[in-house]
């Protein structure tokens, strides 16, 4: 990865991207994974035990990646627990074999203590943390830890920091001192892009050999082969995007450029997530006088159905650390057409090789690339072929390679 040196680093990128059948895959030009005979030389050892801390269990895709991970460390016989800092009514479920710890905490600041507890109890012999400002939180109680004590620690990233939290100068000097303040003690900082990863180590002031890429997991979503159409009965292209109703994902713009499709094409749009946003958008269809044309059907614990007989994904987000739900489409060979925004659709669609990419708040420009897409056929093969490379035996060999490799390697 670029910005990445020393023999660890080196050694990661010849071997880089193998999946457990030692075959080669790339995930791009910047991808760092790991070689996946350090994790059975390790689990075969004397007992290890990994934490995955996250701030709750959302379905959000920062928590459902960390997840994949997990079950993927459970799975080769390593103890692993999955420490939740808050409750919620809704949660997505751990892993089988996964410990779940709950610290209980009202805020994110009095979780310090209790994870500070856990780590001097249990003793995890890696700590990874994932979504600032838990990062902090994780940084400090690891901090306040002996040395003797305390466990490897990684920090992990899924959004872009700057666009998401630093949009004033009270919240960009927030962003700064705390991570300039705590993430000294961590031995490795995880971006989920190489735009993620060169913005945290711009604000963190850290080396960059302790910054690493490593893309999500994100495996082909499950589906019953006999699941039946979830989509009204076809009058055109099936449009499709998947996400929470929240600002950032920008599904607003979504609908002002879906407006501007032609109406003789009988195209049907359809936002399937729930979030705040829900009552905006209802609103926008109905003055837009597009409603039975843009349907909003809330979550879907298992999108696989309404992937399956789509025509057209689009994600039309002002900021996506990521954006797991590109690979998704792409595993089920849909046409993509993306925003070019901060900073994973960039990196998944290979710089628009492998579907559109329109900048950031044009509706227009966003209608004119969904016709496009609609109008021209595409590499289904190629895109099946790249949503593959982000397997998740690769981003388990990654992070376990980190949970093992001496930051002064």
């Amino acid at each position: 990865m670029n910005r990445i040196n020393g023999p660890f680093h080196r050694k990661l990128h010849e071997e880089s991207a193998r999946d457990e059948g030692g075959e080669r895959v790339q995930g791009g030009r910047h991808d760092t994974t790991g070689h996946s005979a350090d994790l059975g030389a390790w689990a075969q050892g004397s007992p290890a035990r990994v934490a995955f801390v996250l701030p709750s269990l959302a379905r959000g895709g920062a928590e459902i990646a960390t997840l994949h991970v997990a079950r993927g460390f459970a799975r080769r016989g390593v103890a692993v627990d999955l420490v939740i800092v808050a409750n919620l009514a809704e949660e997505i479920a751990p892993p089988e074999g996964v410990r779940l710890i709950r610290l209980n905490a009202p805020r994110l600041l009095s979780a310090i203590a209790p994870l500070r507890r856990y780590i001097r109890n249990a003793r995890p012999q890696a700590l990874f943390a994932a979504i600032w400002p838990l990062t902090v939180v994780a940084a400090l109680a690891v901090g306040l830890v002996s040395r003797a004590r305390r466990p490897r620690l990684m920090l992990t990233h899924h959004s872009a920091l700057l666009p998401t939290y630093g949009r004033n100068w009270r919240s960009r000097i927030k962003l700064f001192l705390t991570t300039r303040l705590t993430y000294r003690w961590a031995d490795w900082l995880v971006g989920v892009s190489c735009g993620v990863t060169r913005e945290i180590i711009a604000i963190s002031g850290l080396a960059p050999q302790r910054a690493v890429t490593v893309f999500n997991p994100v495996p082909k979503p499950e589906m019953a082969p006999d699941t039946p159409c979830v989509w009204p009965p076809r009058a055109g292209p099936r449009i499709l995007t998947v996400g929470n109703l929240r600002a950032p994902k920008n599904q607003r713009l979504l609908i002002d450029a879906f407006a501007l499709l032609s109406a003789d094409a009988g195209a049907t749009l359809a936002i399937v997530g729930e979030g705040p946003e829900r009552p905006a958008l209802e609103a926008q269809i109905a003055t837009a006088g597009l409603t039975g044309r843009v349907l909003l059907p809330g979550s879907a614990a298992e999108p696989g159905a309404w992937f399956r007989d789509a025509d057209l994904f689009v994600l039309s987000s002002d900021m996506e650390g990521f954006g797991n739900v590109l690979v998704e489409a792409m595993h089920f060979g849909l046409p993509v057409v993306a925003t070019d925004c901060p900073y994973g659709p960039h990196e998944v669609l290979q710089e628009g090789a492998l579907g559109h990419l329109t900048p950031v708040g044009d509706a227009a420009a966003l209608a004119r690339a969904m016709t496009s897409a609609l109008e021209h056929p595409v590499d289904r093969a190629a895109l099946r072929q790249r949503a593959g490379q982000f397997a998740t035996p690769a981003a388990v060999a990654a992070y376990w390679a980190l949970a093992c490799a001496d930051v002064t390697a």
